[in-house]
Formats: C-alpha cells, sequence, structure tokens
C-alpha cells in the first residue's frame, strides 16, 4: 500500500534548484500517493536547510515550501545515525534495518541497487510506481497496520459499512483496530471527526441498543464515534460498498470492515483522486444524498 524512501539531503536542494524535477517531486510524497519517506537522520529537514545555500530570493523559499508540502510524508527510520559516516552509508544502514523501496540520491551506487540516481535519471518503475491496490490479511491488527501510516496522518476519519453488526466481535475488532492505528501516538483529540455509515435491516431491532452496550469497548477512550444510519433515496444514491475515508485519502474494501478468519485476505484498493473526491463528497460533506436517521453517539472507554 505504500512505498518508502531514504531522500538524501542534498538532493531535495537540487530538485528545488531545477524547475522541471520541483515541479514533478514537489506533490510526490504523502499518504495520498502512496510515497513515505524515512527521516535519515531524525533531524533530517534540518539537514536539508543545512545543504541550501544562504539565497532568500529564490532557493530557500522554495525548499521551504517543498518540505512542507512533505510533512505528512515523513516518519522516523529506526536505524542510528552515524555522523562519522556519509549519509548513503547511514541510509543502506536504515534500509538494512527497515527495507526501502529506494534511496533516492544525486549519485547511484552500482554496488548497491536500492541508491538510485534520481537527479540525472528518472526513478525506475518498479521503485516508484505504488500498486492501486493489495491483498491484506483480514486479521484486525494486520489490516489496521497496513493502512496506519496514512490512518496517522488523518484529522477526520469516515468509516462505510451498511452491514454494520455492533453485536458481533468480527466488526468490534476491526474497528478498535482501526482507531488504534488513526491515533497512533497520537492525543486521540487529534482525530476531530470519527464517524461510522451504515445501513441496519429493519429487523435488526436491538441495533442502538447493542451500539450503546457494546462499541465502547471498541472505541478507544478520548473519541466520540458518530453511528449514522443512512438510507438510498427514491432515485438517488443507495449506500452498498464498503469505504475507509480519510481527510487525506481513502480505500475500496469490498469484503466489509469485519475481521476475517486466520489466513483469510481480501484485496483494498486505494481511491484514485476523483474516486477520492466523489466518495468523499458523499459520505462526507453535508448534506449527503441520503436519508439519515438520528445520530448515536457512541464514547470510548477501550
Amino acid at each position: 500500500m505504500f512505498n518508502r524512501y531514504a531522500i538524501e539531503p542534498e538532493l531535495v536542494v537540487a530538485w528545488c534548484g531545477n524547475q522541471l524535477l520541483h515541479s514533478l517531486y514537489r506533490t510526490a510524497f504523502g499518504p495520498a500517493s502512496g510515497r513515505l519517506v524515512g527521516m535519515v537522520p531524525r533531524k533530517w529537514e534540518k539537514r536539508v536547510f543545512d545543504a541550501c545555500p544562504d539565497d532568500p530570493q529564490m532557493l530557500k523559499p522554495r525548499v521551504v515550501e517543498f518540505l512542507k508540502g512533505m510533512k505528512e510524508a515523513l516518519y522516523r527510520a529506526g536505524a542510528e545515525y552515524d555522523e562519522a559516516r556519509p549519509w548513503v552509508e547511514n541510509a543502506i544502514a536504515a534500509h538494512a534495518t527497515s527495507p526501502l523501496n529506494a534511496i533516492l540520491a544525486r549519485n547511484a551506487m552500482p554496488q548497491h541497487a536500492v541508491v538510485i540516481d534520481a537527479l540525472n535519471e528518472a526513478v525506475p518503475v518498479t521503485s516508484w510506481d505504488v500498486p492501486n491496490n493489495a491483498p491484506l490479511s483480514r486479521q484486525a491488527a494486520n489490516f489496521a497496520s497496513a493502512l496506519q501510516p496514512a490512518l496517522s496522518r488523518a484529522t477526520e476519519l469516515i468509516l462505510v459499512d451498511p452491514m454494520l453488526q455492533p453485536d458481533k466481535p468480527r466488526f468490534r475488532n476491526l474497528l478498535l483496530a482501526l482507531l488504534k492505528a488513526a491515533v497512533g501516538g497520537r492525543n486521540p483529540a487529534a482525530l476531530t471527526r470519527v464517524e461510522y455509515l451504515c445501513r441496519p435491516k429493519p429487523e435488526w431491532s436491538s441495533f442502538d441498543a447493542d451500539c450503546a452496550a457494546l462499541l465502547p469497548s471498541a472505541v478507544p477512550v478520548g473519541i466520540a464515534l458518530r453511528v449514522i444510519k443512512i438510507d438510498g433515496t427514491p432515485g438517488g444514491q443507495w449506500i452498498h460498498d464498503r469505504y475507509i475515508l480519510t481527510n487525506k485519502t481513502g480505500w475500496s474494501v469490498p469484503a466489509g470492515l469485519d475481521e476475517g478468519a486466520p489466513g483469510a485476505t481480501t484485496v483494498v484498493s486505494t481511491l484514485a483522486a476523483g474516486s477520492y473526491r466523489r466518495s468523499w463528497a458523499d459520505y462526507a460533506v453535508a448534506p449527503r444524498p441520503f436519508s439519515e436517521s438520528p445520530v448515536i453517539t457512541v464514547h470510548g472507554a477501550a
């Protein structure tokens, strides 16, 4: 679902000094594109600034803009940084600890295929293209972990599954795993909006009571989950598909938002930009093209 890179600080400065490369790479990284950047060293952004000549008229503002756009792509790389060694050697050590799709630098290293010249050559498709869909384990922890790099950068989370059954542990297990992944190491208040859109069957007479009694144990403390029962309107939109949507990106989950049997997998597809915008407009923006019942608010107790 995500590609991971280390980028030589001096390469960012070189990209920003080249109009074509600046245009190519300035929006290429982030949870929506599926490309994440490991901070090698931990104060990687400072390294980029230190590599930038003092040119307030042109280059430095462009570097500032570039780094601002990359904020949500950055994550902590695990390896310790050895200041006595060149940057590329530290990046190779980070790759040995936690594999990267590529180390993007100003010069390739034939003896290390992972180190790619991203200044004078195009990054190979095999190292650059992010698969739009991938088979994921339906075990709750594994499923949520695969999406965690994007979930943990979101401030809004909209879950859509018409078949939510709060009395079934398989739904509660995945809900809790997704919400824990979204919180990450943050204050739960970072998630300003969490909603679950569903269409319970008329015969599920205990649905509201089950939500109130059982869902608090599937929601972390500090989060208020809004369960919204929606239905289609005559001649209008009909709720059928299953989605996980954030204010940054989203995924289609045809198998549904419940945990599967051990060994079961499901193909999850990252929504293309147009599909994401349409889905966000349908399920996250008021007024929704559905009829809605009163909200059930669930305060987390997990």
